[in-house]
Order: structure tokens, then C-alpha cells, then sequence
């Protein structure tokens, strides 16, 4: 395995902005990608769920986002998604975040892999932020990241935007600010800040950068939060739970578009548009009661078998035809 670097960049979207990350990533290169691979693990990688068209339109729109080649760069699409077990939220054989990001990790060929959302825009000294991280030993390094409004972006250069403000006139806040943010002033982290940091409680699964043995000791980012989220909280309790440490990088930063993200659906989620369940006590027994690993399978194996599989060019398994969903008990073969 290689010592260097993999970014990880995610996305279902049809217009995902794929060139502010090339672009920005460009810029923060200077054109030089010795050591970095990108890996971008896109919905419409593979022509399944639309015409052959549609697959080839995608294609181009992705190559011609890249400003130069790099030297190790994959599209590819998400692995099949039918391991949540009882907490199952997707009927369909998509994916959500989770399963992207573990798609990712079966590809990485690198010690260090790091995650940017799309619709993000990387800002000057994210990837020294990212080399700097990369010196401490079993640590996770978690970034900043905030949405705006009016995101204007030129050769990934940030030329403008709005303050992403809720609120009455009197009480408006910025709610695009990130909530690690939040707690940080003048460099010192609050306490509360400090306590959720180190319980891993504070990971979030965009703008981090890790080893990637963290997320085979402890099975990938969990899949069974899929389509709830808190996917990333509960990976990081795991995280911490095996013993890693948590850093906080504020230099590390990417912006992202609200109105973009707000505009079609991130990912498949199979709630039906309401859930008809709360699922809020099965997400907080998800990111407390486990034991540091989680217990999604892969066919018959785990994410470090599955990614031993891939790399020995391997298909990835598929899902058993007497899989349920959770909710109504409905065979996923009948769905």
C-alpha cells in the first residue's frame, strides 16, 4: 500500500459541481498530484438506473471537469447497498453516504484517505492542513465547513457569496456556520467542545482526513444509519472507542453551495417521504450501545475482506434475496 494520499469525493446529484473540487484541488496541487489520488464514487458511474446516453453524458461532464490528468484518478459506482440488517432504510439497490464513503475505502490503494462532499469548494491551505495532519500518528483529523448562500466560484476560486442567515432581524443567525465552529474562539476549543471531540461524537463525514486502517478496524463508515444519518457520529464513537485520537482543523476548510444542496435529494433514503417509525431511539442505541466495530457484513465478509476482494478485481457481492426492509417487513426481492 502506498504511503500518499486519497481523496474520496461522493455524489448522486446530476449537476454535483464536480469542477470547484477539481479546480480547488488544482490550485492547492499547484498542478503537481505526486502522492494524491482522487477517487469519485458517483451514482451515474455506472449506466444502471438510466440510459446508455445518460451514462455517457455523465462520463464527459466528469473527465472534462478534471483541468489536467491526474495521475490516479477513478470514477466509479457505489457498491450494492443491502447490508443495514434491521435498520434497512433504502428499497431500492442505491446508496447513501455511508455506503459511498466504504465504496471509497475498497478502492483506496494509500495509507491516508481523506472525504470532501460535493458542492464543496476546498479553501487555500487545505492541503497543507491535510500533510500537516498526516504527521500524527492514530489520529482522525476533523475540518471545518460551511454553506452559503450565492456561491460564486471561478477556477475554484471563491469569488462570492451570502451568509446562509435563518432567523427574525433581531435574532437572525448564521446557520451555515459549522457547528464545530461553534465552539471554537480565538483557537481554544470550549470544554463541551472539547469532551464531544474526544468522544468522536464530532466527526462528520465531510472534511476529515484519516489512516485508512482507522476505518477497517472498525468496519467502515456504519451502514446501517443510512438514509437516518449520524452515520458519521457513529463511526467516529466507534473510532474512539478503538482508541483513536480526535483533532480539530479549522484551516482544513471547504464551503458549500445551500441552494444546490437543498435542490435534489443527496442520496436515496426509502422513508416514503414520512416515516412512518421513530427512528430517533434506534439512532441513539446505534451510536451508544456498540462495541467499537460495527456489525455490518459484506455477503460473508467484513469491509477489509470486501476490499481485498476489489482490488483483486473481485465483483462485490449482492445483496440475499430474503432481505426485509425494517419497516414493513416487505421482501427487498418483491420491492
Amino acid at each position: 500500500m502506498s504511503a500518499g494520499l486519497t481523496i474520496a469525493w461522493l455524489t448522486s446529484r446530476r449537476d454535483a459541481c464536480f469542477d470547484w473540487f477539481c479546480d480547488s484541488l488544482h490550485r492547492e496541487c499547484g498542478g503537481a498530484y505526486d502522492g494524491i489520488s482522487v477517487i469519485a464514487v458517483d451514482y451515474w458511474a455506472n449506466p444502471f438506473g438510466c440510459t446508455p446516453e445518460m451514462h455517457e453524458d455523465r462520463r464527459a461532464y466528469i473527465l472534462q471537469s478534471l483541468r489536467c490528468r491526474m495521475g490516479n484518478f477513478k470514477w466509479i459506482a457505489p457498491k450494492p447497498n443491502p447490508w443495514q440488517g434491521p435498520y434497512r432504510q433504502t428499497r431500492e439497490d442505491w446508496f447513501a453516504a455511508a455506503n459511498a464513503r466504504n465504496t471509497a475505502v475498497c478502492y483506496c490503494e494509500t495509507e491516508w484517505i481523506a472525504f470532501v462532499d460535493d458542492l464543496g469548494v476546498l479553501q487555500p491551505g487545505w492541503l497543507a492542513e491535510v500533510n500537516n495532519a498526516m504527521r500524527f500518528e492514530k489520529t482522525v483529523t476533523c475540518g471545518s465547513y460551511r454553506k452559503v448562500k450565492d456561491l460564486v466560484v471561478v477556477n475554484g476560486e471563491v469569488v462570492g457569496f451570502k451568509p446562509h442567515v435563518i432567523g427574525t432581524p433581531a435574532e437572525e443567525i448564521d446557520a451555515g456556520v459549522d457547528s464545530r465552529l461553534q465552539y471554537v474562539s480565538r483557537g481554544q476549543i470550549a470544554p463541551q467542545a472539547k469532551a464531544s471531540l474526544e468522544s468522536g461524537s464530532w466527526l462528520f463525514g465531510c472534511s476529515c482526513v484519516m489512516p485508512l486502517e482507522a476505518l477497517l478496524q472498525v468496519n467502515g463508515w456504519d451502514e446501517r444509519c443510512d438514509g437516518m444519518g449520524a452515520e458519521d457520529t457513529d463511526t467516529g464513537i466507534n473510532l474512539a472507542k478503538k482508541g483513536w485520537r480526535f483533532r480539530f482543523a479549522p484551516g482544513m476548510a471547504t464551503l458549500e453551495s445551500e441552494e444546490r444542496h437543498g435542490a435534489e435529494p443527496k442520496f436515496k433514503c426509502s422513508d416514503y417521504g414520512v416515516s412512518p417509525n421513530d427512528k430517533s431511539h434506534a439512532m441513539v442505541a446505534l451510536c451508544l450501545n456498540g462495541n467499537g466495530v460495527s456489525p455490518v457484513k459484506f455477503g460473508n465478509s467484513d469491509l477489509r475482506m470486501l476490499r481485498t476482494r476489489v482490488l483483486e478485481r473481485q465483483p462485490f457481492p449482492q445483496p440475499p434475496r430474503d432481505m426485509k426492509e425494517w419497516y414493513t417487513g416487505k421482501l427487498l426481492a418483491e420491492l
